[in-house]
């Protein structure tokens, strides 16, 4: 298990062009993604590299954080899978759902990856890492395309 990319303690990150650095080896790759993004305003000190962001989603710097955007920079091919080998297994993992209304949210956040992604993801997890139990919810053998 490698850290490939760290979003500098923000919820949310995009990537740069040099970025990330995944070895074509690679067969499982976790996406992470911040459910406490949602409602912040984009700028840099809520995501890393807010401009980027901003480009790869059509937010404007300012603008609150929605599903909508989350779900863009999740599914976009300069986003959260960027530079992932065709033949390794996509997993997005939606952190820091701590409670019930965290939970709500990224379920939402989940029906809306089902429903725009163009690429497979093979299981949505739902949870709050650091927390006494982790996984909330896992949705398996997602197929979009």
């Amino acid at each position: 298990l490698v850290e490939a990319d760290g979003g500098a303690g923000r919820p949310v990150k995009a990537p740069a062009s040099h970025e990330p650095v995944i070895p074509l080896s690679t067969t499982d790759l976790v996406g992470v993604i911040g459910i406490d993004a949602l409602g912040l305003s984009l700028q840099e000190e809520n995501v890393f590299r807010s401009e980027i962001f901003s480009r790869l989603t059509g937010l404007k710097l300012g603008e609150k954080i929605g599903i909508e955007a989350l779900s863009l920079l999740i599914c976009h091919p300069e986003g959260l899978f960027k530079g992932v080998p065709p033949s390794c297994r996509r997993h997005l993992f939606i952190n820091k759902a701590e409670n019930a209304e965290d939970q709500k949210k990224a379920e939402e956040l989940t029906f809306y990856v089902l429903k725009i992604c163009p690429r497979g993801i093979s299981d949505i997890i739902i949870g709050a890492a650091g927390q006494k139990e982790v996984v909330a919810e896992v949705i398996r053998e997602v197929k979009t395309s």
